[in-house]
């Protein structure tokens, strides 16, 4: 016969103890494996985000740096990959630099108006816009702008003066010009009974009939002079005597030399504007800077044109 063994409830309690603990061990270590696996996965995923951040980070700071179209662009497209509680803040950035290149476009625009129209009302709107670039990284576009509309400002000024100059010499020149001609018909004026006075002597006297003959012979005779009475008095009066036959002049006709009219002096020529007009090429088209009174004023406001659009081609200043 076999012997059946038994087991002891209290060695039955042990096996299943054992067994609890050998399963339980088993399990938790597959728990603990899994936890750490989150733990790794979780922080890989925190270190790539770190690095999109700073990619964002510094795409933003390249746009600023450039001001380029392209770059800003780049630094939207990173900004799109955030978390939308993390976009607000560098999209806010880009955003700002666009409003400081909107605003540097714009005052360009407005100098180039005011350079152009030169009018007064142009060159304050201009500077509205200057004092409107307060942010900080906007000081060197503001101081360069201020620069190009102070020498707008003088030049503007001081064309201004050489039109008051030129109108107060035109006025003077014609004040001049007035007066000389009155002056010119009032010698004539007082020449012209002198000259009458002289003709007078054409008239050829009549003589009686007994003398006529006489006064004919008389007068084609070349050395009869008038008396020199009759000349003082300005006119002559032939010497015959109607109670004598032959020695008459009383046909004889003298003519004077008459007095020439005073020459009127010239109207000076007015002095001839010199003007000059900077320009600036960008190989495509010709731009104006505006006219001006000297060549050092035109060739500035050539160059200030010049470098506000990024040094593209060529300057220069001509006279008109």
């Amino acid at each position: 016969m076999e012997k059946k063994t038994k087991m002891s409830g209290k060695k039955k309690m042990l096996v299943v103890v054992a067994t609890l603990v050998v399963v339980g061990g088993g399990a938790g270590l597959v728990i603990h494996n899994q936890k750490v696996q989150a733990e790794k996965i979780e922080l890989q995923e925190i270190e790539s985000y770190k690095k999109l951040q700073d990619q964002a980070d510094n795409a933003i700071k390249k746009a600023y740096d450039t001001r380029s179209a392209k770059e800003i662009k780049l630094a939207k497209k990173v900004i799109d990959q955030l978390k939308n509680e993390d976009k607000k803040e560098p999209m806010n950035k880009i955003l700002k630099l666009e409003s400081f290149l909107a605003l540097i476009k714009k005052t360009d625009q407005l100098l180039s108006i005011a350079e152009k129209s030169k009018k007064d009302s142009d060159v304050k709107v201009a500077q509205e816009s200057i004092d409107s670039e307060k942010d900080v990284y906007l000081v060197k576009d503001k101081k360069s702008h201020q620069i190009r509309l102070d020498k707008l400002k003088k030049s503007i000024e001081e064309q201004k003066k050489n039109e008051t100059e030129k109108k107060k010499k035109s006025a003077e020149d014609k004040a001049k010009q007035e007066k000389e001609p009155s002056t010119t018909e009032s010698n004539v004026a007082e020449a012209t009974p002198e000259k009458t006075n002289k003709e007078k002597p054409k008239a050829t006297p009549t003589v009686t009939s007994d003398n006529q003959e006489a006064g004919v012979e008389s007068a084609q005779e070349p050395n009869s002079q008038p008396s020199s009475n009759n000349e003082a008095a300005g006119s002559i009066t032939p010497d015959y005597n109607p109670n004598t036959g032959g020695g008459s002049t009383g046909g004889n006709t003298i003519q004077p030399t008459p007095t020439p009219e005073p020459t009127p002096d010239p109207t000076p020529d007015p002095t001839p504007s010199q003007q000059w007009v900077g320009w600036w090429n960008d190989s495509k088209q010709l731009h104006s800077a505006g006219t001006f009174n000297s060549q050092s004023e035109a060739l500035a406001a050539a160059e200030s044109l010049y470098d506000a659009n990024g040094m593209v081609g060529t300057y220069g200043a001509s006279q008109l």
